[in-house]
């Protein structure tokens, strides 16, 4: 047979294609193998060269830190057992202990009440105090502290329970009508006055010409605030009809008179008396609520 590699084209020869593949791998395992033995030896060396240098008080502080990290370790076996040991207080008798409370009151009242009912009083009230006083005092500190907090804690929702049952018997009434009752409330003039308010510019008033001298148009511009938004729009909308319908029932006055405190006045009535008739015609749902005189110019 010839040896290995010698005819490696060839597929009738008896060596495998891929054995110098292998022979390299493992010759590299062996390699690795050596350099993990000697890393291991090498470290180990430097740990005893270390313990050898090393001076007494890093030796304790190491000890101590070892003494450390197994505590640390114990850390969740202690926060386990103490965790579970409020699991203790649901096993105590609590009716019975109220019942033995109780029964530690009589037994003083018996005792003192042949000598003088206030003593007795007083020390049928206290007896049950020092018992469960005694009893908690008998109690690990955790147990002690969970029973005072839940005990707190019922005391004061007890209280509370009872200042609001006072507060609402004593209103008579609950403190918010339904959700479902109708509530019937009326919105301030200055509800979204900014979106309801509409300007209007070089209206022509009708006038009189009474001389070939004498002032012969009046222009106004004047201002409106309708009842909702939708009537200020429809007013932006149909402007040309709106000023159109002034020019027809305004009746027509002197140029003189607008200026005058009683012609702004009637001026004033009678743009808010025809706005309103011209809505009614249109059969718009709205009004105007107020119009104002804004400028006038007669000439």
């Amino acid at each position: 047979m010839p040896a290995c590699g010698t005819q490696l084209n060839s597929f009738s020869s008896g060596c495998p294609r891929d054995y110098p593949i292998r022979t390299v791998m493992n010759f590299l395992f062996k390699i690795e193998d050596l350099l993990n033995n000697a890393l291991l030896w090498l470290g180990h060396r430097l740990v005893l060269l270390w313990m050898k240098v090393c001076p007494p008080s890093l030796h304790k502080k190491w000890a101590a830190l070892q003494t450390k990290f197994v505590s640390w370790k114990n850390i969740p076996q202690q926060l386990k057992a103490k965790l579970s040991s409020p699991r203790t207080l649901i096993k105590v008798d609590y009716m019975g202990v109220f019942a033995a409370a109780l029964d530690a009151g009589t037994k003083a009242f018996q005792k003192y009440k042949q000598y003088s009912p206030l003593k007795a009083v007083a020390a049928a009230l206290s007896a049950p105090f020092v018992y469960l006083f005694q009893w908690a005092s008998a109690l690990k500190p955790a147990h002690f502290v969970l029973l005072f907090v839940f005990t707190t804690a019922s005391v004061f929702s007890v209280m509370g329970i009872v200042i609001q049952s006072k507060k609402m018997l004593a209103s008579g009434e609950a403190s918010r009508a339904p959700a479902s009752a109708e509530v019937s409330y009326s919105r301030p003039g200055y509800h979204k006055l900014n979106e309801r308010e509409l300007s209007f510019n070089n209206v022509k008033i009708p006038v009189y010409v009474t001389g070939l001298n004498e002032l012969r148009a009046l222009i106004i511009d004047f201002s409106v605030v309708t009842s909702n938004r939708a009537t200020k729009a429809w007013l932006e909308k149909n402007e040309f009809q709106m000023r159109d319908h002034l020019i027809h029932t305004l009746e027509p006055v002197l140029p003189s008179f607008p200026m005058t405190d009683e012609g702004r006045a009637m001026i004033t009535d009678k743009l808010h008396a025809e706005l309103n008739a011209f809505l009614v015609i249109h059969k718009i749902e709205g009004e105007i609520k107020e119009a104002r005189l804004v400028y006038i110019l007669a000439h």
